[in-house]
């Protein structure tokens, strides 16, 4: 896909109506690893795939990491995205547990990711019409 003005945000539209971050993240969901998860009452179950090494560095990527003693997290798709939010999860429950002394609860701790997530997309957005609507206007 070409880069246009319209694929730095997901909340900006191109004129054929498309959101290009969406697309952008549907085909990096094609590139990934199937990741499986499975839930009981007492126990959860992660699973990946581990693809075959790669041809010339000859290494394994990791789907599969640890957020704290209580939490882990999977990712399929682009890793170093999933690393960004892994790292950001673990200081969060680092920071919690030195505080209040116990463990993160998860639906918090998600709240909290996604809530901090879509400020940066707003913020994003905002600062991208602004700066292309001051750069118009000292043309």
């Amino acid at each position: 896909m070409q880069k246009t003005n319209y694929d730095y945000s997901c909340l900006v539209w191109s004129p054929q109506g498309r959101l290009y971050q969406v697309e952008y993240s549907m085909e990096a969901v094609n590139h990934g690893t199937c990741l499986l998860g499975l839930k009981s009452k007492t126990h959860v179950v992660l699973c990946g795939l581990k693809l075959s090494k790669h041809e010339t560095l000859g290494f394994y990527r990791d789907k599969l990491y640890s957020v704290s003693n209580h939490l882990g997290m999977g990712f399929s798709g682009i890793i170093p995205d999933g690393l960004i939010l892994q790292k950001l999860m673990k200081s969060e429950c680092l920071n919690y547990n030195y505080v209040y002394d116990s463990d993160y609860p998860v639906e918090r701790l998600v709240t909290k990711i996604s809530e901090s997530k879509i400020k940066n997309i707003y913020f994003f957005t905002i600062f991208l019409l602004n700066y292309r609507i001051t750069k118009k206007n000292f043309r």
